[in-house]
């Protein structure tokens, strides 16, 4: 089409209309707002978890092989925050709903010896489909050092699905 070729752009748009009219059988779209997993989830930021550790042979990084120094291993230290994220959900999916761990973001930065008793805290922070993002601390008992700090999500499965997805 040449520029002094005169286009009108309600005809073309009337004659498309009339193409797709046309069509008897036309899904039925509807708009609704979906977020980006196509889930709708109930929970709501702000869930609060703890977990309790006191420090055993078992935890450290030499037991872990992790470290060669008698400390609290990373490895146990993450295992505690995703507990203390698991108690902050607690309750709140259905029966046949489970989370799973999907992304770790960790500061180990306090070493930890054998006998010290440490607390994990998590919030729910996000909620965006199945994926639920927590940030989380962890201190010690009696001086309040920080430990670690990370931040955690986790991904809603259907528990039979999900174990069923699990090649052996």
């Amino acid at each position: 089409m040449y520029f002094s070729q005169e286009f009108s752009f309600s005809s073309r748009l009337r004659e498309l209309y009339l193409i797709i009219s046309s069509f008897k059988y036309l899904p039925d779209y509807k708009v609704r707002s979906i977020n980006a997993y196509r889930n709708e989830v109930e929970l709501k930021t702000g869930l609060r978890g703890t977990a309790f550790l006191e420090v055993e042979k078992n935890d450290l990084s030499v037991a872990f092989k992790s470290g060669e120094v008698p400390v609290l291993a990373t490895p146990r230290v993450v295992a505690l925050i995703e507990e203390a994220t698991l108690d902050a959900i607690s309750g709140s999916l259905e029966k046949n709903k489970t989370t799973v761990g999907m992304r770790v973001r960790i500061d180990h930065l306090t070493p930890i010896s054998l006998g010290t008793s440490i607390t994990a805290h998590t919030i729910l922070e996000q909620v965006d489909g199945r994926r639920l993002t927590f940030s989380a601390t962890v201190e010690t008992e009696k001086e309040k050092l920080l430990v670690a700090n990370a931040t955690i999500t986790r991904v809603i499965v259907d528990t039979e699905e999900f174990l069923n997805s699990v090649k052996p």
